[in-house]
């Protein structure tokens, strides 16, 4: 296990224009009480609507990022004796139970140095149907924000439990 220094991620916002797109993402980051990082670098000519050509397969890359991390925590979880939903209230604390608190923020949609998508129009690490449908009517509201982060400056989740997912 090694400490993931710095994480790359895609936020998804709904805004009239990039600028306005970049605005709440930088906002947005700077603001969030779960994690704080050291510096952000948003390459504004990286931003796409959704009507950019790559748009859809790099959202769905992002998400599928998000699910093998996930599927990743379950065989870690399992690995420490949790076989059935049951086995969750005798969870040893420490590692077992940190891996648990990841799950929890990946499937609650708050958003982590681990989140490689990330939607913030619906507050989650997948994106659903309804707003799905909403932005291939209107990609033009729709945009991909790519962002750098720095090095962590604190997370609600202690340094030793952060995977470098390679």
């Amino acid at each position: 296990m090694c400490m993931k220094k710095e994480s790359q991620h895609i936020l998804l916002v709904q805004a009239e224009n990039a600028k306005e797109a970049v605005h709440q993402v930088r906002h947005f980051l700077q603001t969030s009480e779960l994690v704080s990082y050291e510096q952000l670098n948003i390459d504004e000519t990286r931003v796409m609507a959704g009507n950019s050509d790559t748009f859809w397969k790099d959202l769905r890359q992002g998400v599928e990022e998000n699910r093998k991390f996930s599927r990743w925590v379950l065989k870690e979880l399992q690995e420490t004796g949790v076989g059935e939903v049951a086995d969750l209230l005798a969870l040893p604390l420490g590692y077992p139970s940190k891996l648990l608190h990841i799950l929890a923020h990946m499937v609650d949609g708050f958003v982590g140095i681990d989140s490689v998508f990330y939607n913030m129009v619906e507050d989650s690490h997948w994106l659903g149907e309804k707003i799905e449908t909403v932005i291939r009517k209107n990609p033009e509201q729709f945009w991909l924000v790519p962002v750098e982060a720095g090095h962590v400056e604190k997370s609600v989740l202690p340094a030793a439990v952060t995977v470098n997912k390679g």
